[in-house]
């Protein structure tokens, strides 16, 4: 990979990470497979350690000292609620409710 001056300019260019480098360059054009093999094992570990970290802290804070009541079964539905990608969209489901008017 260093005898090759463009992907040398490619991987010092500003603003591009070490991830978005290997998927963009290395992955798409089919070079370097046992590299790119190895790239994503190492990605794909860290990934996975960050996730549980990130978990393990809305579990935490989720069931504190003042809320030890939780079922495990609503801890669940938290913890799958916080590692969705979802988002609602408040706009489209507010204009498909009936509101109160206030007199």
């Amino acid at each position: 990979m260093q005898c090759s001056d463009e992907l040398k300019a490619k991987f010092h260019t500003k603003g591009i990470s070490l991830l978005d480098f290997y998927k963009k360059y290395l992955l798409e054009s089919g070079l370097y497979p046992s590299l790119t093999n190895n790239a994503k094992e190492m990605a794909s570990m860290f990934g996975s350690t960050y996730t549980f970290e990130q978990m393990f802290s809305t579990m935490k804070f989720t069931k504190s000292k003042l809320r030890s009541r939780i079922s495990d079964a609503h801890l669940e539905n938290v913890l799958v609620l916080a590692s969705s990608d979802l988002s609602p969209d408040v706009q489209k489901l507010s204009q498909s409710k009936q509101h109160q008017v206030s007199q």
